[in-house]
């Protein structure tokens, strides 16, 4: 759900989305990386695009220099319960898939709502920021590496907290996933992320 970054409190290491009024467009992949401060009369934010915001997690002697962005012009992608119903989004049949949720620009007034997408459903999977079901609930912040294909898992699969009698056999389709910054470092250097973790494709939802 976006929150105007004015009313998110802390923003410091937030994910934001900002607004390019000039081409039309809501920019994703951008991380605030100051509290608001004043610059000339306009309350601002230092923001990066997270590729760059990892590069300074990973490597802190990297020189990264933050863009000053208005405050008003920043709202911040805020995890939202809706209880017990799926995150699934509205019916969308009637519109191109390129107007759909992910992509689609209501008005520049406000971000639209980031439906999570089932990632079965999904033609194409790999390098996209995903919630994973784990043992504890979902966890985000990952990035999927590669499209489905069969896995074996270490023993059957009982994960069934949160969802009744979900078992998986100990082969399946699965992806691979990573945190993101492994994975910005494998754009960044070439290196394969070492720490990969497979899930069933019908536990992964995508952003």
């Amino acid at each position: 759900m976006p929150v105007p970054a004015v009313e998110a409190g802390p923003l410091k290491g937030k994910r934001v989305v900002v607004v390019d009024a000039d081409r039309g467009l809501w920019l994703y992949e951008q991380r605030a990386v100051t509290e608001p401060h004043v610059r000339n009369g306009v309350p601002v934010i230092g923001v990066l695009d997270e590729a760059a915001y990892y590069l300074s997690q990973d490597e802190p002697d990297a020189v990264v220099v933050p863009r000053s962005q208005p405050l008003d012009t920043l709202w911040v992608e805020k995890p939202v319960d809706v209880g017990n119903t799926s995150p699934i989004p509205p019916a969308q049949d009637d519109l191109a898939k390129s107007a759909r949720t992910k992509s689609l620009v209501v008005d520049l007034d406000r971000p639209p709502v980031r439906w999570l997408r089932f990632a079965p459903h999904e033609l194409e999977v790999t390098g996209a920021r995903a919630w994973v079901l784990t043992r504890d609930g979902y966890e985000f912040g990952v990035r999927v590496l590669g499209e489905p294909r069969r896995h074996k898992f270490e023993g059957a699969i009982d994960w069934s907290k949160g969802i009744e009698s979900l078992d998986k056999p100990a082969v399946g389709t699965a992806v691979p996933v990573c945190s993101e910054i492994r994975w910005y470092r494998w754009r960044r250097t070439g290196e394969a992320p070492q720490q990969v973790e497979w899930y069933p494709t019908e536990f992964v939802w995508l952003e």
